[in-house]
């Protein structure tokens, strides 16, 4: 709950949340993590969330600060923290963003959770169709930000141990991407092709996508 409560900005209850469980247990690794990163964004002006602290600058004063002192453990864990450039971030957080609004969409209700693994896992070819139809402009380039930008944070959750299963969900989103590639292009044919009547596309959408073609929901 402190973690949520973090990733939502409200820092102050995240951080008596992580306080009352480093209380039950001062050696947990991962709460301590999520402890000293509230402590910084309660600190700075800037970071008021979990998305500001990812985009963070990379402190290169600290990290110098830390070689002199010959703290080889904490300056490689920093390191490895900052493996990805504020632009990279930026792009996993958007194409993040943009595919869990796609899937809420596709709700008729509040029902879908984002750390629910199982029904990304379970319904990920719809989640795709739905992504690959709605965004007009969509490449392989932005195909495989969605598919990072998800592996990415499942990674994250699981390495925290919110979720299970994300090897299997790994496993799934790998077999199915010949055939969604496959799809997005054969679909960018005809998308915006003038020389097909509207009749025309929505019976090769149909072909491609099946009840997805035209079902707003999941």
């Amino acid at each position: 709950m402190g973690w949520v409560e973090m990733i939502r900005g409200n820092l102050d209850t995240a951080k008596i949340m992580l306080e009352k469980s480093i209380e039950l247990d001062k050696e947990d690794e991962i709460t301590l993590n999520n402890y000293e990163a509230c402590k910084i964004m309660l600190k700075s002006k800037r970071l008021k969330n979990w998305g500001a602290y990812l985009l963070r600058e990379t402190d290169y004063e600290h990290l110098k600060k830390l070689g002199d002192e010959d703290d080889s453990e904490e300056y490689e864990r920093q390191v490895r923290d900052y493996n990805h450039t504020p632009a990279e971030k930026y792009d996993i957080i958007f194409s993040l963003n943009y595919t869990f609004d796609l899937i809420w969409e596709s709700y008729p209700s509040d029902y879908f959770f984002c750390d629910d693994i199982v029904e990304v896992e379970v319904s990920f070819k719809h989640i795709m169709h739905k992504v690959i139809l709605k965004t007009g402009d969509i490449d392989a380039e932005i195909f495989d930000g969605v598919y990072r930008a998800l592996l990415e944070f499942y990674k994250f959750l699981a390495k925290r141990k919110v979720v299970s299963g994300y090897k299997s969900l790994k496993n799934e989103m790998i077999e199915l991407k010949p055939e969604l590639m496959e799809k997005m292009l054969r679909y960018n044919e005809i998308r915006h092709n003038e020389e097909y009547t509207k009749e025309e596309k929505d019976e090769i959408r149909e072909e491609i996508f099946e009840g997805d073609a035209f079902y707003p929901f999941l």
